[in-house]
């Protein structure tokens, strides 16, 4: 049987986290929809994780020992699974195009879709330490 681990970066909606704290119902459902006599599916909604998540990472690593591990990272705008310049230039242009901000795109969490949450993905994509977005 195939061990899975999969991990979701925190979501945030604008308005709904005044009234409770959700899991991401999309990774969710993926592991959801697993055939449960082919894989182990075990998920880990980073949500509530604020402080030292690479411990906490670590631990469940440890915990599970599993074959795969996937990462959902709302940071991710041109989904080619890293986090690079190019999702900054992604979300800029997303904010030029449009009226309407989504609440997953307040990447800094102040309430606001706006050049800040851009030039932390730009900040973060070329500094020379790794960093995470908490």
């Amino acid at each position: 049987m195939l061990k899975v681990l999969l991990f979701a970066m925190p979501d945030h909606i604008l308005g709904f986290d005044m009234v409770a704290q959700a899991p991401n119902l999309a990774i969710v459902s993926l592991a959801g929809n697993v055939d449960p006599g082919i894989c182990d599916v075990k998920v880990a909604d980073l949500l509530l994780i604020r402080r030292r998540m690479d411990e906490y990472v670590l631990g469940l690593l440890r915990e599970h020992s599993p074959a795969l591990v996937g990462l959902a990272a709302k940071e991710d705008f041109d989904r080619n699974g890293q986090v690079d310049i190019l999702d900054a230039f992604a979300l800029a242009r997303r904010i030029k195009a449009s009226d309407e901000y989504k609440g997953e795109w307040d990447i800094n969490r102040d309430g606001l879709v706006n050049q800040k949450d851009v030039d932390m993905i730009a900040m973060a994509a070329v500094s020379l330490k790794r960093r995470t977005f908490q």
